[in-house]
C-alpha cells in the first residue's frame, strides 16, 4: 500500500492497485461521523456502441444495457441489498451515466460489513431469464414517465438534434425496443467484460483505520474475478460536424416555455493528455460563467428585462469518452428574446470576459473544491469519475491555478465557431402535442 500526502488541503490518501487489477482508494477522515463506499466501474452507455462475446461468439450490445445491469444487481442472493444494507443501518444507491456506473452506501456503523456487502453483490450477478423479463418491464415504465418529464425531454431531444451517430444521443436507459431486445446472456457477457476488477475502483472516505481496511479489502478480493475480461469490440463511426437539426419545437404541458440552446464542438484528439482537457473543461466553464453564472451580466440583463423568471443554466462538458458541447437552458418568459440575447451574447464573448472575472471564477472554483471535501459521497464519486479519466481529484486545485485568461479566451473563440441547435418547449394551451 502507498499514500499520497497533498499538503495543500492537507489530507492523505492511500491506495493499491490489488492482484486482480482493482485499484482500491483510501481516505480516511477520522472527524467525519459518517463513511461512504463507492464501487465503480468503468462502464456506462457509451460502451453499449459495440459488441461482446456471448457464447464465443460476438453479438451487438443494446442502448441502456449499462442501466439495466445496474437494476438487475440489486437482487443478490442473499437477499435485496437495499434490505441488507438497512439492516446494518446503513443506505445504499447507486447511478449509470454515459460513462461510468457506481454503486454507494452511506453509514456511521458497521463499515466492515457495509464495504463487504459492497464488494460482493456488485461482483455477483444472479440473474434468471424470468427475472429479466420482469425487469423489462420495470425500466420501459420508467422510460415512459421520462416522456411526461418536460427537463429530460428538452435534454434527450437537443442531443438527438445535435448528433447523428455518437451514443449521447440516446436515453441512458436506452429505448423501448433496446430494452426488449436485452437478453439475460447480453447481461452476464457484459457482467464478466465490464466489471472485472481491473475496470474498476473501490473508494472509501470517513472514519476508519486504512492498514486494516486494505487488509479487509484484500482478503474480500483474493478470489474475485480471477479470469480475464471477455473481448470488447467498439464500432467506429465518424461524427459529423453539422448538427441534424438547427430548431424544433414541441407544446407540453409546462408552467413556463423551455429553451435548450447547444454548441456543437469537435470531438476531443485522442492525443490530448488529461490534465489538459480538464484544463480546457475549466476554461469554458469560465467563459460561460462570466456570462451566465447568477451573477453573469447576461443572466442578470435577462432576469431584469423579464425574460427569464429564474437563472441560466449552462455547463460545458468536455471528457475523453463523451462529446464535446455547449449546453444552456432556461425557463423562458420569452422565447424568441432569449435565443437572441443568448447567442448575441455567445458571438461577444469578449465584452464579458474581464481577467478580474477570471479570477474570480478561479476562487469560486477553489471553494467549491474544498466545500466538496465535506460531502464523504460527493468524493468518491469524484474520485471514481477522475481515475477514469486519467486524473486524480485531489490534484485539481493545481489544475485550477493554471486557468488564465488567454485560455479561457481561446475556448470562448471555439464556442462561437461551433454549429449550433435549438430545441424549444411551449406552454401547450390547447393540450394537445405538435412540433416543427
Amino acid at each position: 500500500m502507498k499514500k499520497t500526502y497533498y499538503p495543500q488541503i492537507d489530507e492523505t490518501i492511500y491506495y493499491e492497485t490489488l492482484d486482480n487489477g482493482l485499484f482500491v482508494c483510501l481516505l480516511p477522515k477520522n472527524d467525519f461521523t459518517l463513511t461512504c463506499g463507492v464501487y465503480a466501474t468503468s462502464f456506462g452507455n457509451l460502451d453499449c456502441n459495440g459488441k461482446i462475446q456471448v457464447n464465443g461468439k460476438y453479438e451487438k450490445m443494446q442502448s441502456g444495457m449499462a442501466h439495466f445491469l445496474e437494476h438487475r444487481l440489486f437482487d443478490n442472493k442473499k437477499g435485496n441489498v437495499i434490505d441488507l444494507f438497512a439492516d446494518l443501518g446503513a443506505s445504499c444507491n447507486a447511478l449509470t451515466s454515459y460513462n461510468k456506473t457506481a454503486y454507494y452506501f452511506t453509514t456511521s456503523r458497521n463499515v466492515n460489513e457495509c464495504v463487504e456487502i459492497l464488494l460482493d453483490f456488485v461482483s455477483e450477478l444472479n440473474v434468471t431469464k424470468e427475472s429479466v423479463e420482469k425487469e423489462k418491464d420495470i425500466i420501459i415504465q420508467e422510460l415512459l414517465m421520462y416522456q411526461d418529464n418536460p427537463d429530460i425531454v428538452l435534454t434527450t431531444n437537443i442531443l438527438k438534434n445535435a448528433y447523428h451517430y455518437d451514443m449521447i444521443r440516446d436515453d441512458i436507459g436506452g429505448d423501448t425496443n433496446t430494452v426488449k431486445a436485452t437478453t439475460l446472456e447480453l447481461l452476464l457477457s457484459a457482467h464478466k467484460t465490464f466489471y472485472h476488477p481491473s475496470n474498476m475502483i473501490f473508494v472509501l472516505i470517513g472514519n476508519f483505520d486504512p492498514t486494516k481496511m486494505m487488509q479487509n479489502i484484500r482478503h474480500n478480493q483474493n478470489k474475485k474475478m480471477t479470469a480475464k475480461p471477455l473481448k470488447y469490440q467498439k464500432f467506429k463511426k465518424i461524427e459529423p460536424r453539422e448538427v441534424v437539426k438547427e430548431f424544433e419545437s414541441i407544446n407540453m404541458d409546462v408552467a413556463f416555455d423551455k429553451v435548450a440552446i447547444l454548441y456543437k464542438l469537435p470531438k476531443v484528439r485522442v492525443n490530448v493528455t488529461s490534465k489538459k482537457l480538464e484544463l480546457k473543461a475549466l476554461h469554458g466553464q469560465v467563459v460561460l460563467d462570466a456570462m451566465f453564472s447568477s451573477s453573469g451580466e447576461v443572466n442578470q440583463y435577462l432576469i431584469e428585462e423579464g425574460v427569464i423568471p429564474r437563472s441560466v443554466n449552462a455547463s460545458y462538458i468536455n471528457e475523453f469518452r463523451t462529446s464535446n458541447f455547449v449546453l444552456i437552458t432556461a425557463d423562458v418568459l420569452d422565447v424568441d428574446r432569449f435565443i437572441k440575447i443568448v447567442t448575441t451574447a455567445m458571438d461577444d464573448f469578449e465584452k464579458y470576459l474581464t481577467k478580474g472575472k477570471v479570477e474570480n471564477s478561479k476562487k469560486a472554483l477553489m471553494g467549491r473544491f474544498i466545500t466538496s471535501l465535506n460531502n464523504t459521497e460527493r468524493i468518491g464519486v469524484e474520485v471514481a469519475n477522475d481515475y477514469f479519466k486519467g486524473l486524480d481529484y485531489l490534484d485539481k486545485p493545481d489544475i485550477i491555478e493554471e486557468i488564465s485568461f488567454n485560455g479561457a479566451k481561446k475556448m470562448g473563440e471555439k464556442f462561437k465557431k461551433a454549429p449550433r441547435t435549438v430545441y424549444v418547449i411551449k406552454k401547450n394551451e390547447q393540450g394537445s402535442e405538435s412540433s416543427d
